[in-house]
């Protein structure tokens, strides 16, 4: 599924889960959810069982997918933006160069916003 169409909160776990390897069962592995549990609670077309916090949480960590963030902030009227890995950058000049990178992308956010309205 395309990264650039607007997804509900449900749907981006929908998806994260569907796309990564082994699927929602993989995850209920990982976190010790049953798997058929964490299966219904995905399912779009149940309407009886809905994701929890856990399984947000889960899907989430499990899948570091960007959908599921670009979700929750459409519901606070604002954007995700990932800022990469921060682990092992040491000194100034490289939180400088990381920062750097994350105001250029954002800049290139705008332009495509700009573009597209």
């Amino acid at each position: 599924m395309s990264q650039s169409q607007e997804l509900t909160v449900e749907q981006s776990l929908y998806w994260a889960a569907k796309d990564h390897p082994g699927g929602a069962t993989a995850i209920a592995a990982i976190y010790g959810f049953n798997p058929q549990v964490m299966s219904n609670s995905l399912n779009l077309n149940n309407a009886q069982h809905k994701p929890n916090l856990k399984h947000f949480a889960a899907v989430l960590e499990a899948t570091h997918d960007s959908r599921i963030l670009n979700a929750v902030g459409q519901l606070a009227k604002g954007v995700f933006i990932p800022v990469g890995d921060l682990e092992g950058i040491a000194g100034d000049d490289a939180i400088l160069d990381n920062m750097l990178k994350v105001v250029e992308s954002v800049g290139s956010y705008g332009r495509t916003v700009q573009l597209l309205t």
